[in-house]
Protein backbone atom coordinates (compact mmCIF):
# COMPACT_ATOMS: atom_id res chain seq x y z
CA UNK A 1 0.00 0.00 0.00
CA UNK A 2 1.48 3.40 -0.95
CA UNK A 3 1.26 6.32 0.78
CA UNK A 4 2.28 9.61 -1.93
CA UNK A 5 1.64 12.21 0.82
CA UNK A 6 4.13 10.72 2.75
CA UNK A 7 6.49 8.74 0.00
CA UNK A 8 6.09 5.68 2.12
CA UNK A 9 5.78 2.61 0.65
CA UNK A 10 4.51 0.46 4.00
CA UNK A 11 6.14 -3.73 3.42
CA UNK A 12 4.16 -5.26 6.79
CA UNK A 13 0.51 -4.48 6.55
CA UNK A 14 -1.71 -1.30 5.36
CA UNK A 15 -1.58 1.42 8.08
CA UNK A 16 -4.43 4.35 9.01
CA UNK A 17 -2.37 7.08 10.33
CA UNK A 18 -3.30 9.80 12.39
CA UNK A 19 -1.14 13.18 11.86
CA UNK A 20 -2.09 14.89 15.04
CA UNK A 21 0.44 15.81 17.43
CA UNK A 22 1.99 13.29 19.69
CA UNK A 23 0.12 13.78 22.87
CA UNK A 24 2.20 15.57 25.99
CA UNK A 25 3.65 12.59 28.03
CA UNK A 26 7.30 12.24 29.38
CA UNK A 27 7.73 9.75 27.32
CA UNK A 28 10.60 10.04 24.33
CA UNK A 29 9.42 8.22 21.20
CA UNK A 30 12.44 7.33 18.64
CA UNK A 31 11.75 7.77 15.10
CA UNK A 32 8.89 10.12 14.63
CA UNK A 33 5.83 9.74 12.23
CA UNK A 34 7.90 9.90 8.88
CA UNK A 35 9.89 6.68 10.12
CA UNK A 36 6.82 4.57 10.22
CA UNK A 37 8.00 2.32 7.72
CA UNK A 38 11.58 1.49 8.82
CA UNK A 39 9.77 1.14 12.55
CA UNK A 40 7.28 -1.49 11.01
CA UNK A 41 10.73 -3.60 9.58
CA UNK A 42 12.09 -3.12 12.77
CA UNK A 43 9.00 -4.66 14.10
CA UNK A 44 8.45 -7.94 11.75
CA UNK A 45 12.23 -8.51 11.29
CA UNK A 46 13.86 -8.20 15.18
CA UNK A 47 9.99 -8.78 16.96
CA UNK A 48 11.18 -6.16 18.86
CA UNK A 49 10.55 -1.76 17.99
CA UNK A 50 11.04 -0.56 21.91
CA UNK A 51 9.94 3.16 22.55
CA UNK A 52 9.01 3.49 18.70
CA UNK A 53 6.42 5.60 17.42
CA UNK A 54 3.58 3.82 16.33
CA UNK A 55 0.62 5.92 16.28
CA UNK A 56 -2.49 4.74 14.49
CA UNK A 57 -0.92 1.88 12.73
CA UNK A 58 -3.41 -0.96 11.57
CA UNK A 59 -1.75 -4.47 12.94
CA UNK A 60 -4.98 -6.59 13.07
CA UNK A 61 -5.09 -9.91 13.89
CA UNK A 62 -0.82 -9.61 13.46
CA UNK A 63 0.90 -12.15 15.65
CA UNK A 64 3.00 -10.09 17.86
CA UNK A 65 3.36 -12.96 19.97
CA UNK A 66 6.36 -12.49 22.95
CA UNK A 67 7.62 -9.21 21.01
CA UNK A 68 8.81 -6.19 22.81
CA UNK A 69 7.08 -3.17 21.95
CA UNK A 70 8.36 -1.53 25.58
CA UNK A 71 7.50 2.68 25.90
CA UNK A 72 6.26 2.58 22.35
CA UNK A 73 3.45 4.65 21.06
CA UNK A 74 0.65 2.56 19.73
CA UNK A 75 -2.00 5.10 20.35
CA UNK A 76 -5.39 4.71 18.15
CA UNK A 77 -3.73 1.35 16.68
CA UNK A 78 -5.45 -0.97 15.87
CA UNK A 79 -4.57 -4.55 17.80
CA UNK A 80 -7.98 -6.23 16.81
CA UNK A 81 -8.33 -10.01 17.10
CA UNK A 82 -4.38 -9.68 16.59
CA UNK A 83 -2.05 -12.01 19.31
CA UNK A 84 -0.14 -10.29 21.98
CA UNK A 85 0.26 -13.43 24.20
CA UNK A 86 3.54 -13.46 26.51
CA UNK A 87 4.39 -9.37 24.55
CA UNK A 88 5.67 -6.52 26.35
CA UNK A 89 3.55 -3.58 26.49
CA UNK A 90 5.18 -1.90 29.46
CA UNK A 91 4.92 1.56 29.87
CA UNK A 92 3.21 1.68 26.62
CA UNK A 93 1.10 4.69 25.39
CA UNK A 94 -2.45 2.87 24.40
CA UNK A 95 -4.98 5.78 24.67
CA UNK A 96 -7.60 4.57 22.04
CA UNK A 97 -6.28 1.60 20.95
CA UNK A 98 -8.32 -1.13 19.26
CA UNK A 99 -7.92 -4.55 21.33
CA UNK A 100 -11.14 -6.24 20.34
CA UNK A 101 -10.62 -9.62 20.70
CA UNK A 102 -7.08 -9.55 21.05
CA UNK A 103 -5.11 -12.15 22.72
CA UNK A 104 -3.20 -10.55 25.86
CA UNK A 105 -2.49 -13.70 27.73
CA UNK A 106 0.83 -13.34 30.16
CA UNK A 107 0.80 -9.97 28.48
CA UNK A 108 3.09 -7.36 30.20
CA UNK A 109 1.17 -4.66 30.49
CA UNK A 110 2.22 -2.75 33.39
CA UNK A 111 2.31 1.10 34.03
CA UNK A 112 0.59 1.38 30.35
CA UNK A 113 -1.86 4.41 29.26
CA UNK A 114 -4.83 2.35 27.94
CA UNK A 115 -7.25 5.43 28.95
CA UNK A 116 -10.60 4.90 26.13
CA UNK A 117 -8.73 1.36 25.22
CA UNK A 118 -11.26 -0.97 23.62
CA UNK A 119 -10.44 -4.33 25.32
CA UNK A 120 -14.04 -5.67 24.65
CA UNK A 121 -13.79 -9.55 24.21
CA UNK A 122 -9.99 -9.54 24.80
CA UNK A 123 -8.09 -12.32 26.44
CA UNK A 124 -6.05 -10.95 29.20
CA UNK A 125 -5.91 -14.04 31.57
CA UNK A 126 -3.02 -13.97 33.48
CA UNK A 127 -1.94 -10.03 31.97
CA UNK A 128 0.26 -7.88 34.38
CA UNK A 129 -1.71 -4.76 34.35
CA UNK A 130 -0.23 -3.42 37.81
CA UNK A 131 0.05 0.30 37.88
CA UNK A 132 -1.57 0.98 34.52
CA UNK A 133 -4.29 3.55 33.79
CA UNK A 134 -7.45 2.10 32.23
CA UNK A 135 -9.80 5.14 32.51
CA UNK A 136 -13.09 5.15 30.51
CA UNK A 137 -11.89 1.64 28.90
CA UNK A 138 -14.17 -0.78 27.56
CA UNK A 139 -13.26 -4.07 29.25
CA UNK A 140 -17.22 -5.37 28.35
CA UNK A 141 -16.78 -9.72 28.45
CA UNK A 142 -13.05 -9.59 28.70
CA UNK A 143 -11.14 -12.19 30.33
CA UNK A 144 -8.95 -10.98 33.27
CA UNK A 145 -8.67 -14.59 35.30
CA UNK A 146 -6.12 -14.22 37.40
CA UNK A 147 -4.56 -11.10 36.18
CA UNK A 148 -3.08 -9.03 37.93
CA UNK A 149 -4.25 -5.19 38.36
CA UNK A 150 -3.10 -4.11 41.28
CA UNK A 151 -2.99 -0.53 42.05
CA UNK A 152 -4.64 -0.01 38.64
CA UNK A 153 -6.26 2.82 37.55
CA UNK A 154 -10.22 1.40 36.31
CA UNK A 155 -12.36 4.94 36.58
CA UNK A 156 -15.13 4.91 34.75
CA UNK A 157 -14.28 1.73 33.01
CA UNK A 158 -17.14 -0.58 30.99
CA UNK A 159 -16.76 -3.94 33.02
CA UNK A 160 -19.78 -5.60 32.05
CA UNK A 161 -19.85 -9.78 31.47
CA UNK A 162 -16.22 -9.61 32.23
CA UNK A 163 -14.41 -12.11 33.95
CA UNK A 164 -12.31 -11.41 37.08
CA UNK A 165 -12.08 -14.33 38.73
CA UNK A 166 -9.00 -14.99 40.73
CA UNK A 167 -7.49 -11.77 39.44
CA UNK A 168 -5.78 -9.36 42.13
CA UNK A 169 -6.53 -5.68 42.29
CA UNK A 170 -5.13 -4.29 45.76
CA UNK A 171 -5.03 -0.75 45.90
CA UNK A 172 -6.70 -0.27 42.35
CA UNK A 173 -9.21 2.74 41.60
CA UNK A 174 -12.56 1.48 40.78
CA UNK A 175 -14.35 4.54 41.32
CA UNK A 176 -17.35 4.88 38.88
CA UNK A 177 -16.79 1.92 37.17
CA UNK A 178 -19.84 0.54 35.09
CA UNK A 179 -21.69 -3.00 35.36
CA UNK A 180 -19.10 -4.21 38.06
CA UNK A 181 -22.25 -6.17 39.66
CA UNK A 182 -22.17 -8.06 36.64
CA UNK A 183 -18.77 -8.89 36.69
CA UNK A 184 -17.56 -12.72 37.40
CA UNK A 185 -14.90 -11.85 40.43
CA UNK A 186 -15.02 -15.72 42.07
CA UNK A 187 -12.03 -15.61 44.43
CA UNK A 188 -10.49 -12.51 43.17
CA UNK A 189 -8.92 -9.69 45.70
CA UNK A 190 -10.64 -6.75 46.10
CA UNK A 191 -9.21 -3.36 46.57
CA UNK A 192 -9.27 -3.53 50.22
CA UNK A 193 -7.78 -6.87 50.65
CA UNK A 194 -10.57 -9.04 51.39
CA UNK A 195 -11.75 -12.10 48.93
CA UNK A 196 -14.93 -12.04 46.50
CA UNK A 197 -17.48 -14.83 46.55
CA UNK A 198 -19.48 -13.11 43.56
CA UNK A 199 -19.78 -15.32 40.63
CA UNK A 200 -18.84 -18.23 41.95
CA UNK A 201 -21.32 -21.29 41.87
Amino acid sequence: MKLRRLGLTLLLVPLSLSLSPTPSNSQTWVNPADNLQENLHRLQTERACRSCYLRGVDLSGTDLSNVDLSGANLSGANLSGANLSGANLRRAFLVEANFKNATLQKTDLSSAYLAEADLGGADLSEADLQRSMLDSANLHQANLMQANLNGTQLVGVNLGDANLSQATMLGANLQSAIRFHQVNLCGATLPDGSTSQQGCE
